[in-house]
């Protein structure tokens, strides 16, 4: 299998508002480790606890009644001269509970994306201390004046979202790109709706182009469907991450150059489809 670069690909080094970039440096960090999978399928917890042991030589740490502390099932933390620690909150090894090990998955996925995203910027709020229980007692929603100066020197623009968004955006970014790598993403989700347009051409005869348009709504939500299952993520982050191939302009990756004359995007409100978990 080639490499990323060998395909044509260039690591991103600047990370702003583009979510192909995020989708980008999710692939480059399962490569550089060797966990860039071939085939379609869910990322396994396994693999995401080797991501973190091989870039860091630390082991998740798991907290009993986490989220009754920090409101929230993970965090990471970290002090001057150390790795960040990633925490979990200790219910998140039921692995009989179906919905709970997709959440163990998110969750580890989401503070791996702060872990190598924003390890300078959680030492920076946390300078001051030498142990990890008080750093990781540090609100996530806290505010640095020097922290944000700092980010957007890096970064280089005016962001619309306050620093706490931006970094929990960011970090959700890195989280779906770890679950669905776009490297065997968009080919599975191609297969998919060809594969249910080639079930409404046989039922109604139409072509791939037209049954697109006539059953927008019929086709994204058997692939939300399709690709929930096949990665093991819930319904609504496929839908999301589905919604930017079913864009106009990115239906040519779908339909191999293929777009309809009438963007689906004007005619169907997908954005506004809500999706349980």
């Amino acid at each position: 299998m080639k490499t990323l670069r060998e395909r044509g690909y260039e690591y991103p080094d600047c990370l702003g508002y583009n979510r192909e970039h995020y989708r980008l440096r999710a692939a480059f960090m399962l490569e550089n480790n060797d966990l860039l999978p071939e085939q379609a399928g869910p990322t396994t917890l396994d693999a995401l606890l080797t991501l973190y042991q091989e870039e860091f030589g630390l082991d998740v740490i798991y907290i009993p009644r986490l989220k009754e502390r920090r409101n929230a099932l993970g965090a990471t933390a970290s002090t001057v001269g150390s790795a960040p620690q990633i925490y979990l909150d200790e219910s998140l090894r039921n692995e009989n509970n179906s919905t709970l090990r997709k959440l163990h998955l998110t969750t580890l996925a989401h503070e791996l994306g702060h872990a190598f995203l924003h390890y300078e910027e959680i030492r920076m709020r946390s300078a001051a201390l030498t142990d990890l229980a008080s750093a990781l007692m540090i609100k996530e929603s806290c505010s640095n004046d020097c922290w944000l100066e700092h980010l957007k020197k890096r970064d280089g623009r005016k962001w619309c979202l306050n620093q706490s968004e931006f970094i929990e955006y960011q970090a959700n970014q890195i989280m779906v790109g770890l679950l669905m790598p776009f490297s065997t993403l968009y080919n599975q989700a191609a297969q998919i709706i060809k594969f249910k347009l080639d079930c409404l051409h046989r039922e109604y005869g139409w072509d791939r182009s037209f049954a697109i348009r006539a059953r927008p709504l019929e086709v994204f939500d058997y692939a939300v469907n399709q690709v929930s299952d096949c990665y093991q993520v819930s319904k609504q982050m496929a839908a999301f991450e589905l919604y930017r191939i079913f864009k106009d302009d990115n239906l040519s990756i779908v339909f191999g150059g293929i777009t309809p004359a009438d963007p689906i995007e004007k005619r169907t409100p997908m954005r506004n489809l809500v999706y349980a978990r």
